[in-house]
């Protein structure tokens, strides 16, 4: 089983009671609750300080937001981990909260949990971690802004959960009885047995590319959303070569490029081909469309795609062999389900990477013979942005030290092209001309 989960924000002395918030909740009308510590510079506050984190950094936004994606992070609160508080919450995939966790692990952390699994949305204790406690019975939109509102209390013996989504109010049975007690289908009450603890974390993790936090204070009038930006790819985008694929690979770096301007994910997944007429490989598929990362891209709805496939179908170990035409037939199909997941999504073809040496099979000539010139092709076909990484790679053997992965100072290179390419809409000679410059150059 994944427990996954997806964020960790900073909270306030309690301002309305259990009470009152199950009484403004129980007629179907949920009372919003802007902590005072609900504003934008304090959550930029959760991405530092006290907190422990697996995986990619949480990323504040300028729209006042914090997204997290494929990791685990803990923020620590004390007491005021038991509090009222009202947020905006996007998801997608499954995805749990930790509140009053005994610590960051949540594989290890005891406490409670606002978990979706599969189809359903509920309440988990981690004294009986493959049960529900409760099913929230409101409906959750993925993709979406949900508004989220709970009030978590704490007594000697006993904890009590109550929470409306979407300001709809209500907490059904699950498949957990023992201890659990439900007021009036608003308020989960829970008598802990003797070892049951809970503690001051807050912890959240996002485990799979279909997974996805991202969490706003609640405000009648929220920013527009910054543009997401989704990096689709191979071993290349996922950071392979790279000291730390979670800080070093090009999304991340191209994250800190930009800073709060966009919100880039990762979705580059090792080995993947364009073709999905492939044989598995170690039990997964080896197209890219046939995996979570797909999944992912179609349930975030992205702004703006980079597209970087296409250096695992040169390889010569593949049967049967990539030809020009299975190639872009292939590549054709890929972009226009890219196209299609939401009609204004801008999307950016790069060419593959110049391939310096014949690791894992790949072969240079095939990527020069037909890979580059289909993705050339469809770019022209369907009148969509291209950057031409083949010729920008092309002198620059040092900065891929297996002939195929980059360093990190390489992955800072594609970052920087990426960058550039988003705010201004194209490489201009001089920003060419220093790429060449600073890149070519030794370390």
């Amino acid at each position: 089983m994944r427990y996954r989960v997806g964020f960790s924000f900073l909270l306030a002395a309690v301002v309305l009671s259990a009470a009152a918030f199950a009484a403004a909740c129980t007629d179907g009308e949920t009372e919003k609750v802007r902590t005072p510590l609900c504003d934008a510079a304090n959550w930029q506050a959760l991405t530092s300080g006290n907190a422990q984190v697996k995986g990619e950094v949480p990323v504040s936004l300028d729209d006042g937001s914090i997204r997290f994606f494929r990791s685990s992070y803990g923020y620590e609160l004390g007491e005021e981990a038991f509090t009222d508080f009202s947020c905006g919450l996007k998801v997608t995939g499954d995805w749990s909260l930790w509140l009053g966790a005994t610590s960051p692990d949540v594989a290890s952390a005891q406490g409670v949990r606002l978990e979706k699994r599969g189809d359903v949305l509920g309440v988990v204790l981690s004294s009986s971690p493959e049960e529900f406690a409760a099913v929230v019975s409101a409906e959750l939109f993925e993709g979406a802004w949900n508004d989220l509102s709970f009030s978590l209390q704490k007594e000697d013996d006993s904890l009590s959960l109550s929470l409306a989504l979407n300001d709809v109010y209500g907490l059904q049975e699950g498949t957990m009885s023992e201890g659990v007690t439900l007021e009036g289908g608003a308020r989960l009450v829970y008598r802990f047995p003797e070892g049951f603890e809970t503690g001051g974390w807050i912890a959240v993790q996002t485990t799979d590319a279909d997974d996805y936090l991202q969490l706003r204070p609640f405000s009648e009038d929220p920013e527009e959303d910054v543009p997401i930006v989704a990096c689709v790819g191979d071993s290349i985008t996922e950071g392979s070569g790279s000291s730390d694929g979670f800080t070093k690979g090009y999304p991340a770096q191209l994250q800190k490029q930009v800073g709060g301007k966009y919100n880039v994910l990762n979705y580059g997944l090792s080995g993947r081909t364009v073709r999905r007429d492939l044989p598995a490989s170690g039990g997964t598929p080896q197209g890219w469309m046939d995996n979570v990362q797909w999944t992912g891209v179609q349930a975030i709805k992205p702004d703006i795609v980079f597209v970087k496939l296409g250096t695992n179908d040169s390889k010569t170990s593949l049967r049967p062999l990539t030809t020009r035409e299975s190639f872009e037939e292939a590549y054709t199909a890929l972009v226009q389900s890219i196209l299609a997941v939401d009609p204004p999504i801008r999307v950016i073809l790069c060419t593959s990477a110049t391939a310096f040496s014949e690791a894992y099979a790949i072969n240079n000539d095939n990527v020069s013979a037909y890979v580059v010139p289909a993705q050339k092709a469809v770019a022209e076909a369907l009148s969509l942005e291209l950057l031409d990484l083949n010729t920008l790679t092309a002198n620059k053997s040092a900065l891929f030290p297996d002939g195929i992965h980059p360093n990190d100072r390489g992955y800072a290179m594609f970052a920087e092209i990426f960058a550039e390419y988003l705010g201004e809409g194209t490489l201009s000679a001089s920003f060419l001309e220093g790429i060449e410059t600073k890149y070519t150059q030794p370390a």
